[in-house]
């Protein structure tokens, strides 16, 4: 059995709140099942041969380096894979709320600083 990713995604990409989009080409006559995973197989997406992956299992994952990896089987039990490395990172909205969050903070401990200091006075 072949089965190759097809287009999407490539090798290292990097995805952030979206989730990828896969395609994959599959040379067999007598498919049963094709499936994904991001964690090695302890979950396991029952899927077609195109889509996306799902927006809850993308959502649960850490940001990090993560292997997708497509699997098929036949009829007969013959097993095929296809398998690439994408990045998935901290959302650009994320990380500017945190650093907006962190100013906020730091100017709220200034101002009640500053007002402890000037009722000691």
């Amino acid at each position: 059995m072949e089965l190759y990713l097809w287009d999407f995604p490539y090798q290292n990409q990097i995805f952030r709140d979206s989730t990828p989009s896969f395609d994959i080409s599959i040379n067999e006559g007598n498919l049963v099942e094709i499936w994904y995973t991001l964690d090695n197989g302890l979950v396991n997406i029952t899927c077609g041969t195109s889509g996306q992956i799902l927006q809850d299992y993308w959502n649960a994952l850490r940001p990090g380096d993560y292997i997708f990896k497509i699997y098929a089987n036949d009829t007969l039990g013959h097993l095929g894979f296809s398998e690439v490395n994408i990045q998935k990172k901290e959302s650009v909205i994320s990380v500017y709320n945190s650093a907006i969050i962190s100013l906020i903070t730091i100017i709220g401990i200034g101002v009640f600083a500053y007002k402890i200091k000037k009722k000691l006075k």
